[in-house]
């Protein structure tokens, strides 16, 4: 009896035990589901460009003129990536209508990227709300100033801040315009593993003045100087030193010297010269010259002159 009670109780504590354990698995799971839930479902529940604007901030601007455009994307638009993973290029063509006037001045359309769920899901790793941020960074701003009718906008949105596109897919959408109209128009999803072409390095927008490929100066080739082959000096043939002609000196022709044909001297004419009346001219009367009475000049006495005798020097 004893060991039947005892057995009742043994197999009441078993069945207990597990009891408690399947209960706290079935709490663990629970937990977990509840866990995975809180953490997705913010993810989940977001919407390609949702937020209206792309992460700058920027909206278009059609100057009042919003309500008056119709926009919508062709969904035919590529992407192009650098490998496998980061997207580069995005191009797109999207219609407009666009009733009454033309658009003013200034008019700009906005158009950015935005990522579906499979996108952030994947790529968005552990921080799902910087993946959105750095998806959405990337815009591009379209002139509308003059359009009119309708028309297709055909354009290339370069990647400036990177990301990665391996799952889900980004698509481009319009922002909204600062007068309060929006386009819920969006484009097709799109990865790099539906990259139309393997994808080109994207070209920036402005690119650098290439600087150009020094071209290296050719080396001249030397040549050898080639040796003068010395020629004989010829020697010179002495040539009779020409005897010069004797030229006949011209004789200078006689020129006729114009004889001075003689002019008349006019003879003067003469006149009659008056006759002088001669005078008398008076005899001067002679006079006696007295004849000097010559003296007897003194004969000089002459005296004798007295010789010297020379000293004789004791």
């Amino acid at each position: 009896m004893n060991q039947r009670n005892s057995k009742r109780r043994t197999f009441q504590k078993t069945l207990a035990c597990a009891f408690a354990a399947t209960m706290a698995v079935a709490v663990l799971l629970a937990a977990g589901v509840m866990a995975l839930a809180v953490s997705t479902g913010a993810v989940d529940a977001y919407n390609p460009g949702s937020a209206g604007h792309p992460t700058s901030g920027d909206l278009s601007d059609l100057k009042g003129r919003g309500k008056d455009v119709t926009l919508a994307f062709q969904r035919n638009a590529n992407i192009y990536c650098n490998g496998e993973e980061w997207a580069a290029t995005f191009t797109f063509n999207l219609d407009y209508t666009i009733s009454g006037s033309p658009l003013p001045a200034g008019a700009t359309l906005v158009v950015y990227l935005s990522p579906n769920n499979g996108a952030i899901n994947y790529d968005g790793g552990s921080d799902p709300a910087a993946y959105i941020a750095a998806v959405e960074s990337n815009e591009i701003a379209i002139s509308m100033a003059g359009r009119s009718g309708t028309g297709t906008l055909s354009f290339t949105l370069t990647v400036t801040t990177a990301f990665e596109a391996t799952h889900g897919g980004v698509l481009g959408v319009v922002a909204n315009d600062i007068d309060g109209s929006s386009w819920s128009t969006k484009d097709r999803s799109l990865n790099c593993f539906e990259a139309a072409t393997p994808a080109p390095t994207p070209t920036p927008a402005a690119t650098a003045t290439p600087a150009a490929t020094p071209t290296a100066t050719p080396t001249a080739t030397p040549t050898a100087t080639p040796t003068a082959t010395p020629t004989a000096t010829p020697t010179a043939t002495p040539s009779a030193t020409p005897t010069a002609t004797p030229t006949a000196t011209p004789t200078a022709t006689p020129t006729d010297t114009p004889t001075a044909t003689p002019t008349a001297t006019p003879t003067a004419t003469p006149t009659d010269e008056p006759t002088a009346t001669p005078t008398d001219v008076p005899t001067a009367t002679p006079t006696d010259v007295p004849t000097a009475t010559p003296t007897d000049a003194p004969t000089a006495t002459p005296t004798r002159r007295q010789q010297r005798r020379p000293t004789r020097q004791q």
